[in-house]
């Protein structure tokens, strides 16, 4: 039986959360059921009060994470617009984020002001001069991000020119990346303002740029996104990114023209590639015949691509032949090792089922009886990836260059295992685990002639 000093350690341990629970349920609306205003307001008050007691305002803070509706209640705009105001940074975040969730037209103007009101560049020289604390540092970058895509939500072509100029800031980038502000942009189907980039831009520009434009779903962009995709002078992952949007967008206009990019040979192999995968995302029945075509002449250079485009219309069908021209010795190895490389598009919940034939390219060689490595290393890192399984793999050479592919895995099993193992340690133990693995072949005497 418990004593009494123990039951009374465990009450005053609970003491804190029941405290949070009774602010974040007692005193609420009663019709609407959110958080009420005088929470906020204390919350406030008190990181005002001592600039050290921020346990309340840190928990309503995580308490839009895990219940975003929650303060949706628009009787709160205004002190979510004066707190954009306030010089707290963490009190920044708060009405950044409110604002975000009350999504209300009428914050675009406190939105665009506070990230007018900010020059990142000072904001940078006094965090790293120590004259400003890194925590107010990060909480007033926190709160620019919340704002950019709260914009993304609620502006309109009138916040464009901000949010361009945002792109180009250094000290924005090397904080997060910049993907926030091409998100927004996506969000207000600004597609020329994402594609605006030189080619030569940096990767990390390119890459915010293309994962943005994936993501636009927008039906009355597909004139847009077609014109990116077939632009010269558009970066390439950026117009892939293109053709990969357009084939989830439910629109009658794109099977066909995926298929003439698909098909013009004047546009680049990547390009004509990612059309026809593309494709056969549509799932669309019009695509069988010409995605066909490709995948049975041994002349198409975009073959390997439209095999996999007809894995993804119709998986059922096609998905044997995909492991059929894998291990099939007389087909061209070039062609087998690009197959097996682009194997990353077939979905997983495709791929999950059928171990036993992705076991068994595991074997796959040529009329010789050699490995054919390529195929053979990126079937095992699938496998690995399916089934956290790390199978015995045979290869013409256990050479770093060769096992490359299979350092990454299997350091981060290791890795997650053994967090303090030093850097040295860590290499040792992933050698030792790749040479367990792979075996090096040996042709058999007649093979050698």
């Amino acid at each position: 039986m418990c004593s009494k000093s123990l039951i009374n350690c465990v009450v005053a341990a609970l003491l804190p959360v029941l405290s949070w629970v009774n602010i974040c349920t007692s005193r609420t609306d009663s019709q609407t059921g959110v958080l009420g205003r005088a929470d906020l307001l204390a919350a406030v008050q008190k990181v005002k009060n001592d600039p050290n007691d921020r346990e309340d305002l840190r928990r309503i803070i995580s308490f839009f994470d895990a219940h975003k509706d929650v303060f949706g209640h628009l009787d709160l705009f205004s002190d979510y617009v004066s707190y954009l105001k306030d010089d707290d940074g963490q009190v920044q975040l708060l009405g950044a984020r409110g604002l975000y969730e009350l999504k209300n037209p009428k914050g675009i103007k406190a939105l665009s002001d506070f990230l007018r009101s900010k020059d990142f560049i000072v904001l940078k020289k006094k965090a790293y001069a120590g004259e400003l604390d890194s925590r107010q540092y990060k909480w007033e970058i926190r709160a620019s991000i919340e704002t950019i895509l709260a914009l993304g939500k609620i502006g309109d072509d009138s916040v464009v020119p901000l949010l361009e100029s945002l792109r180009t800031t250094t000290e924005f980038q090397l904080e997060w990346g910049g993907g926030p502000v091409e998100k927004a942009l996506a969000e207000l189907g600004s597609i020329k303002s994402l594609w605006s980039i030189s080619q030569n831009a940096r990767d990390k520009e390119i890459w915010n740029a293309a994962s943005a434009v994936v993501g636009i779903r927008d039906a009355t962009k597909v004139p847009e996104l077609m014109a990116t995709a077939v632009k010269d002078d558009i970066a390439q992952p950026v117009r892939q990114a293109a053709l990969r949007a357009l084939a989830e967008i439910n629109s009658s206009d794109v099977p066909s023209f995926l298929v003439a990019v698909m098909n013009d040979a004047e546009y680049d192999l990547l390009l004509r590639g990612s059309a026809a995968v593309a494709a056969g995302r549509t799932k669309a029945k019009s695509i069988e015949e010409h995605l066909l075509a490709h995948s049975r002449n041994v002349e198409s250079d975009i073959r390997a691509h439209a095999f996999v485009g007809l894995i993804m219309a119709m998986p059922d069908k096609y998905l044997d032949s995909w492991f059929d021209k894998l291990m099939d010795p007389n087909e061209d190895s070039a062609f087998r090792n690009k197959l097996a490389g682009l194997e990353y598009y077939i979905p997983r919940d495709v791929l999950i089922s059928r171990r036993e034939q992705l076991y068994k390219c595991l074997t796959a060689a040529d009329t010789t009886g050699r490995p054919l490595d390529k195929v053979r290393l990126q079937i095992w890192c699938r496998i690995n990836e399916l089934y956290r399984e790390e199978p015995q793999l045979i290869l013409t050479t256990a050479s770093a260059d060769m096992t490359l592919h299979l350092r990454h895995p299997i350091r981060n099993k290791i890795m997650m295992a053994n967090p303090h193992l030093s850097f040295q340690e860590l290499k040792e133990r992933v050698d030792e685990r790749i040479k367990s693995i792979v075996q090096v072949y040996e042709p058999q005497p007649q093979e050698e002639k």
